[in-house]
C-alpha cells in the first residue's frame, strides 16, 4: 500500500533531519484503520530558535 512506504519515508526524513524534536502521526493509520483511500496526517515540531532563525531569514521575524 503507497501509505506504508509513504510513513516509512517520513519516519526515515524525520530521524535524519536534526531540527525535529518530535513527530507524530494520528488519524486512521495511526490506530490501524487505514485503507487505500485514507490520507496521513502527522504533526512535527521543531525547536523554537531553529523556528525563529528560519523566520528571520525570511525576513518575518527581526
Amino acid at each position: 500500500m503507497l501509505q506504508l512506504k509513504m510513513i516509512e519515508l517520513f519516519k526515515e526524513g524525520c530521524h535524519e533531519d536534526a531540527r525535529i524534536i518530535a513527530a507524530l502521526m494520528f488519524g486512521s493509520f495511526a490506530i490501524g484503520e487505514g485503507d487505500e483511500f485514507s490520507d496521513i496526517e502527522f504533526a512535527v515540531f521543531i525547536g523554537m530558535t531553529i523556528l525563529k532563525i528560519s523566520i528571520s531569514a525570511r525576513g518575518l521575524m527581526p
